[in-house]
């Protein structure tokens, strides 16, 4: 697959309008970077991909019109490239105000030797670790390539190699990618604020001058990843680790007609366990319950139907307290309580189909993080409203 820059088309008063909107909602907040990472970027990711170590730098709008704006389909092509997630799967992955990036950027290069190459790198506010996902799979978008693209697919595969590598605040790897009939030599790399990816075309049978590449790349853009430079041929092996990759901290509860979890809560980073569904405990249909030195610690889950509308049942609710849930603009009501030194929480939150969702989560008083966890599964909540 090549990567063809496609094009659209439309009026400059109408961009100028779009382009007004975007910059007063994406500016970006300060953010300070450690010294290395300025000494290795220079502050302009642009520039710094630039002396990436290949040929042929391709630039979509080097012949662009006025009033065009240029759409590429480079991320069907490096699918893994940029789609990053951290743990708890709540990363705002764009530039602005309101995301997790202060600034990112990425080259494409068509190399008459290597073929399509991709670099990317981004600077977060935040050095919390990033990860990818092992696969990647969407349908064309006919509203930016066209209508010929509207039974087209596109799908992803990475494998991991044995040069995975933490230290610290940095995290280096190595992946094989297969995208769209390709394979790929894939390097991550993430130093606290910095993110860096490269993916090139590569071979089996070539793969020892491909990692002779990509100690180049290490070398010019200064990197210094130890990992990298003391790879050799035999650790691109696959491997069956899983660690580098993302793991969804999410359980999926009251599937609907199509086996889509209507309502996903957060509890990999808990002791909380969903219990045997088949004994019904605490009068819930999904029980997560474990037990410490303090004793019995429960959340648990109903849905029944509601006869009011969503805007109803925010209105009925409206005088009580509540939190934001994970999903856009879904309020969580909540009561509390204590007695026999035991802390109750219930909540209630609407529904699709007009159902409303029912919470009971009890803990000792005595715990004294029991309820931060709980309240931290309620404000990640996913409810379904469509």
């Amino acid at each position: 697959m090549k990567l063809t820059p496609f094009y659209k088309r439309t009026l400059v008063g109408l961009l100028s309008l779009f382009f007004i909107a975007l910059a007063s909602c994406g500016q970006s907040r300060d953010v300070e970077l450690p010294e290395d990472i300025k000494q290795i970027t220079h502050g302009d990711l642009d520039a710094w991909l630039k002396k990436t170590p290949f040929e042929g730098l391709w630039d979509p709008g080097e012949d662009k019109k006025a009033e065009t704006i240029v759409i590429t389909n480079v991320h069907q092509v490096f699918p893994f490239i940029g789609k990053l997630k951290n743990a708890s799967d709540d990363n705002k992955n764009f530039t602005g105000q309101d995301g997790d990036i202060h600034e990112d950027a990425w080259q494409v290069f068509k190399d008459p030797k290597w073929g399509e190459v991709v670099t990317y790198a981004q600077l977060a506010y935040d050095p919390e670790e990033l990860f990818l996902s092992p696969s990647y799979s969407e349908m064309g978008n006919p509203a930016f390539s066209g209508s010929q693209d509207i039974k087209l697919s596109y799908s992803g595969n990475l494998t991991a190699t044995q040069v995975i590598d933490r230290k610290g605040d940095s995290k280096a790897a190595i992946y094989w990618v297969n995208s769209n009939m390709q394979t790929y030599l894939m390097g991550f790399y993430q130093n606290q604020n910095l993110v860096f990816e490269v993916a090139f075309p590569c071979k089996i049978e070539e793969k020892a001058m491909c990692l002779g590449k990509l100690k180049d790349i290490n070398k010019k853009l200064q990197l210094n990843i130890s990992s990298w430079e003391n790879a050799s041929v035999d650790m691109l092996q696959p491997s069956d680790n899983k660690d580098s990759f993302w793991q969804d901290p999410y359980i999926g509860i009251f599937p609907d007609d199509y086996e889509i979890p209507s309502v996903k809560v957060k509890t990999r980073f808990t002791d909380f366990k969903l219990q045997n569904l088949n004994v019904p405990q605490q009068n819930a249909a999904y029980l997560f319950s474990y037990e410490n030195n303090y004793g019995l610690h429960y959340i648990g889950f109903n849905k029944e139907p509601s006869p009011l509308s969503r805007a109803e049942f925010d209105k009925a609710h409206e005088t009580q307290k509540h939190i934001e849930a994970a999903s856009i603009d879904v309020k969580i009501y909540l009561s509390e309580s204590e007695k026999d030194n035991l802390h109750q929480i219930k909540a209630t939150a609407y529904m699709k189909n007009k159902q409303q969702l029912t919470i009971n989560a009890r803990y000792p008083v005595k715990d004294p993080d029991a309820r931060d966890e709980i309240m931290d599964i309620l404000e990640h909540l996913k409810i379904a409203q469509f």
